[in-house]
Parts: C-alpha cells; structure tokens; sequence
C-alpha cells in the first residue's frame, strides 16, 4: 500500500475542518488530488514542500483553504483547481517554472498570478457564468498574468434571457485579451437578445475560434445559422458601436471559417444541410468559427 502511495494519492474529505494528514513517508508522491478539504494556506505550502518529487499533477477540488492560495510547486506539469461552493476565493499565486497546463473551474474570479512560467504554459478557464458573474468576465481574464498563457475559454451561462436585460458593450479604452479558443454553452431561446450575448462575450476577449456546443439540450442550431448570417453579411444586425473610435468585433473581420469534423462549411445552405442531418444527441460535438481580423 505504501508503495502506491508513493506514485499516487486522493484526499477526500467532506466538511472536514484542520486534521493530520501525515505523508512524510510518501516523499516519492508524483500525483495528489484533494478534494473537499478545509484547512489553510500555510498547511498547503507545508504540505508541498515534504513531497518535493511531486512532477506530475496535482488537483485541488472544492477546498477551502484561504483568500489568498500560494501554490510551489517547482516539479508539477499539471494543476487543476475547482472552486463551485464559495465565492470568497481572491488571489491564487502560482510558482510552478515546469507547469504545462492549468485548469481553473469556478464560478468565482480571483486574480490568478503565475511567477514563474514555462514557454509551453496554457492556461484553460471554464466558467460558470449567472447573474453575479457575468459582469466581471473582462476583469477576471484581465486579472490573469501574464495574460498571453490564456489559452482557452468555456463560458457556461445557465440563467438564459433574465442575465441579458441592461448587459451592454464594455466602453474599454483598450482593446479585448486575446486567447485561442472559446467554447460556448448556453441555452439559447432567443436569437436577437443572444447576439447582444455575443457581442458582449467578444467585447471581454477576442478568441482565434468559437465553438458552438451541438448538444440536443442547449438548442444552438437556429442561433448558429443566424451567427453565421450576420458574419456573412446576410442579414442586417444593429451595430453596438459605443462611438466613432470603436469598432464591433465583426467589422473587422478579414476570415471568417467554419468547420464540423474537419469538414469546412462555405456558404449557409451547407451549414443548414449539415445541422439538419445531425441526430438528436447528448454527445459532446462543436462545430467552430475560425476568425481573424
């Protein structure tokens, strides 16, 4: 049993305050997962340091520690922190030089600070978004430093029309961080007012691509169409342009591809065919709008 302890270990434990968790003699650990643990950030900076050959993940599920996370871990090349049962979380400061890939799940927005940073580094939020929350997006992925290892957003939005009444384009004097990629779920019940959605979303970040989820729940297929439309030209959309010195997102489009199972899709009727001939399904599929300006 030692012996696997010393490669891998999973903490779970429920509304549980301060305890011991003794691992002095699992120096060798390469995987820790904790999850639903209350204690410190102090007993977390401790805890670190004693398994100093920790290289190869680590994953920090639901736990309350302190306002303010510091994370050393100079070996780990993968580290996922969820947040869903507070908000108070305000500051997360990572030294990990080796770090390839991090996850942050949540629905609360710290400052997320990496002080040392490896040139393979990215960096992947998925994020729930009601009505306390949307507001903040620009600030959350703003608040990410440095902000070029933001890789990738997963905006889930679950409150439908009633987050949408008063949301308006950002009035920022300088333009939008740019990631790769951004995939969307949300349920859609009304083309106009998800473009204002939309609009909003690319007014916090500019992504290469968007990915539009193709599952049954969400019903994207008519709001797809009429985004594609509205990029093409085809149909006539009010302009949210703030003033004469900015600029909505599509104006300044010069590419505009989209692709489903590596097949690219040129024109609308194309795309309608191939929406139409989808199954019902619950499977996870995207079809992705490759932009560039």
């Amino acid at each position: 049993m030692l012996q696997i302890l010393e490669t891998y270990a999973i903490v779970r434990l429920m509304r549980m305050s301060l305890f011991k968790l003794n691992l002095d003699r699992c120096t060798n650990l390469r995987w820790l997962s904790l999850a639903y643990l209350r204690s410190t950030d102090e007993w977390l900076q401790e805890l670190l340091y004693k398994i100093p050959f920790l290289d190869n993940s680590l994953m920090l599920q639901d736990c309350s520690l302190s306002e303010r996370i510091n994370i050393s871990a100079p070996q780990v090349k993968y580290l996922k922190l969820s947040r869903h049962s507070d908000n108070y979380l305000k500051e997360v400061n990572i030294d990990a030089p080796n770090l390839l890939s991090y996850n942050y799940m949540g629905g609360n927005k710290p400052v997320i600070y990496f002080q040392r940073i490896s040139n393979q580094l990215e960096v992947n939020a998925f994020i729930n978004l009601d009505r306390q929350h949307l507001y903040r997006l620009r600030e959350f992925l703003e608040n990410i430093k440095p902000q070029k290892v933001l890789a990738s957003l997963s905006p889930f939005i679950h409150e439908q029309c009633s987050i949408l009444q008063g949301l308006a384009v950002l009035k920022a004097a300088s333009s939008p961080p740019s990631i790769k990629s951004m995939q969307l779920c949300v349920y859609l019940d009304n083309k106009a007012q998800n473009f204002l959605l939309m609009n909003w979303l690319l007014s916090c970040c500019f992504p290469e691509t968007i990915s539009f989820s193709l599952q049954s729940r969400f019903n994207m297929k008519p709001f797809i169409v009429y985004f594609y439309e509205m990029l093409m030209g085809n149909k006539k959309s009010k302009c949210y342009c703030c003033s004469r010195h900015y600029k909505c997102w599509w104006h300044g489009l010069s590419v505009v591809k989209v692709t489903h199972l590596e097949r690219t899709y040129e024109n609308v009727e194309d795309i309608k065919a191939m929406l139409n001939a989808l199954r019902e399904s619950d499977a996870e599929e995207f079809i992705t709008f490759g932009l560039a300006l």
